[in-house]
């Protein structure tokens, strides 16, 4: 099976990187730009002076030597908010000067494949300028009906945590190819991370298939540490198939939802999409809902409710206290 990662050198790709932190983003990015200096791509560095300077030591640490790459024009780094200020007016991307500045850049790499990391977009949406970002992203989108080239954006989680609007996290997910996911999708621990006497939690999470198993972890680790091992193996079963419908059905980033009062565990799942959650029978053929049909048969209760931006899909499980 191919990775996302691997998908993210296909031409034409337009992968965005979510990261939790600098260490994330460096792996990330380090194999997309070892695999581009290795194959004689040209690859161009669209970032902040600090994210630059750590992929070129990972590179380097790799073997790669960047500074022969960037002597024979192998390696292009440009300064994403001096780029910006290149075409940027009025706050708003500028189409024909986009084009000519990245069309410039292009035009550096003759017959060969070219490779770019891009952290524009993201330095616009830490902005709060959430209308440019879209903006240039569609650009690049655009740009790329008539140019070769695979793109790899990147953000970090913390911007779409904070985002109050599950819709503009989903479009920015429907602006790529592929997602490739914080590693902590793979890694997350399985017990609890600390005591916990918090009555509500909640987090963030990107439609990918890896997203399923994290949330089950999410969910385990909440429980354990308010001490509701009893629920662990239907809460697991509930918050597997929540999250499936987002992934697979609403395809939407996801926010999952814990709360606990009055003998009760509450799980919340909101999604950005208008698409109903409907229970089916178990023994229907149509695709999808049969997982509703699931928690409904081990919840005492549960429900959908749609919200301004999309639904939420919740469900409760009583405790044995």
């Amino acid at each position: 099976m191919v990775s996302t990662q691997d998908r993210a050198s296909g031409a034409g790709a337009h992968v965005v990187k979510i990261y939790d932190d600098d260490a994330d983003l460096v792996r990330g990015v380090g194999e997309f730009l070892a695999e581009g200096v290795a194959t004689g791509d040209l690859v161009i560095v669209i970032t902040t002076a600090a994210h630059r300077e750590r992929f070129e030591r990972a590179l380097a640490a790799i073997g790669v030597d960047v500074a022969a790459s960037a002597s024979d024009g192998r390696y292009v780094v440009v300064d994403a908010a001096e780029m910006l200020s290149t075409f940027l007016v009025d706050g708003v991307a500028d189409s024909a000067r986009f084009n000519e500045v990245v069309g410039g850049l292009l035009e550096r790499a003759g017959p060969r494949p070219v490779r770019i990391v891009g952290e524009m977009v993201s330095l616009l949406w830490d902005q709060g300028n959430l209308t440019a970002a879209m903006a240039l992203e569609d650009l690049w989108n655009e740009f790329a009906t008539r140019h070769v080239f695979s793109l790899y954006c990147v953000y970090a989680a913390s911007s779409f945590e904070s985002a109050s609007d599950l819709a503009i996290v989903r479009d920015v997910c429907q602006q790529h190819t592929d997602i490739v996911p914080p590693d902590r999708y793979e890694s997350m621990p399985e017990g609890p991370s600390d005591p916990g006497f918090e009555t509500t939690t909640s987090e963030l999470f990107v439609p990918v298939p890896l997203a399923i198993r994290a949330v089950r972890r999410f969910v385990a680790s909440t429980l354990q540490a308010w001490g509701e091992t009893d629920l662990l193996e239907d809460a697991a079963i509930v918050a597997s198939e929540l999250a499936t419908n987002a992934v697979r059905h609403a395809r939407s980033p996801f926010r999952v939802s814990m709360s606990r009062i009055d003998g009760t565990v509450k799980l919340m799942v909101r999604d950005g999409s208008e698409v109903p959650a409907e229970p089916r029978p178990l023994t229907t053929d149509l695709e999808g809902g049969r997982g509703l049909t699931l928690v409904a048969a081990l919840c005492p209760s549960w429900g959908t409710e749609r919200t301004a931006d999309g639904k939420v899909v919740w469900a409760e499980l009583a405790t044995r206290a």
